[in-house]
């Protein structure tokens, strides 16, 4: 029994063109990356959080920093190695289907990691904690939100169209607080 085969041309430009925003627009130095909102919303919540003893605010400080450091990872190793492995096999015409699951599966499992560990088990939850924000920091934040969820959302239309059985990925959440 032969293994399903399928076009990766169409498939591997439009992976591609995926990385590049992850790497980019979501990743990069812009001021409304994961990276450059991590460092602002640690610098807010040690400014903010006034109770915060010497100790905590040096825990959100190293914790944002070590944050910055595994994003800044992710993009140059993970999703730029990745690009160019697509790069690489642009040229194949067809591939095992099995094969490309395996790799959008493996895309989609680390972005599935950012958004649960990093958007919302760290950003979200210490902005919550402090329960405000500032405009700046609430615009910058809903900015990206709209642009990482809008990029899950085409991973996800992307999937569907060829077949593949991958599970709905979660979505970053609201800040939840109001502006003060």
């Amino acid at each position: 029994m032969s293994e399903e085969m399928v076009s990766i041309e169409d498939l591997s430009e439009r992976l591609i063109a995926i990385c590049n925003r992850i790497i980019d627009e979501l990743l990069g130095r812009t001021t409304f990356s994961l990276a450059f909102l991590i460092e602002q919303v640690g610098r807010y919540i040690i400014s903010a959080h006034t109770s915060l003893s010497p100790e905590g605010k040096e825990r959100i400080r190293a914790e944002a920093e070590f944050l910055v450091k595994y994003l800044n990872d992710f993009r140059d190793y993970y999703f730029g190695t990745v690009r160019d492995f697509l790069r690489a096999i642009e040229k194949i015409e067809r591939m095992p289907k099995r094969e490309i699951e395996l790799l959008v599966s493996h895309i989609i499992s680390c972005l599935r990691r950012i958004t649960n560990e990093v958007i919302n088990g760290w950003l979200v939850r210490r902005v919550r904690e402090v329960r405000k924000i500032n405009e700046d920091l609430f615009d910058r934040y809903n900015t990206f939100k709209e642009k990482w969820n809008g990029l899950l959302e085409d991973i996800e239309r992307l999937v569907s169209e060829y077949g593949f059985s991958i599970r709905e990925i979660e979505r970053a959440k609201e800040l939840g607080v109001p502006i003060g």
